[in-house]
């Protein structure tokens, strides 16, 4: 119904009236939370080679993404995974092999080369030695870190 290759077009254009609604419930005062699967996305880089990026699981392309749109859109986004992953073999730092890591989960709060997150209110926080805190980890399902960063009590 919309040609070769219109729907990644229409695909955007639909989600931003998605965008739209959520923009007023803020404006209404309410917190708004979306939940993503976890893709990996070939980023471009004007200086180098290209390289993969986890991103939240919404259509992108070069020429039209969602993912990029909610991203820019969204005062936090977080990435839940392992606080200390690796690329090991037989015990050494090497790419391509075995990827192994704790049982720690971390929410990452700031972006890095191999995954995107970010936000807005969080970079001010820093750790005992000064440093940007870019991940919270947590031990148990109880562990409410992260929403005492977001909505510290006054």
């Amino acid at each position: 119904a919309y040609g070769w290759n219109d729907g990644s077009s229409h695909v955007l254009d639909a989600f931003r009236l998605i965008l739209q609604d959520l923009d007023a419930l803020v404006r209404r005062g309410v917190n708004i939370g979306l939940i993503c699967q976890e893709q990996s996305v070939s980023i471009s880089n004007p200086e180098g080679q290209d390289y993969l990026q986890a991103c939240p699981r919404l259509h992108h392309d070069r020429q039209y993404s969602s993912m990029l749109e909610t991203c820019e859109w969204a005062d936090h986004v977080f990435r839940i995974s392992y606080l200390n992953s690796a690329i090991v073999a037989e015990g050494e730092r090497i790419a391509g092999k075995v990827a192994s890591h704790d049982t720690t989960r971390a929410i990452y709060i700031g972006g890095a080369m191999d995954h995107r997150a970010k936000s807005r209110t969080l970079n001010r926080f820093v750790g005992e030695e000064g440093e940007l805190i870019d991940c919270v980890s947590f031990e148990n399902p109880a562990d409410s870190t992260l929403w005492d960063f977001l909505f510290p009590k006054e």
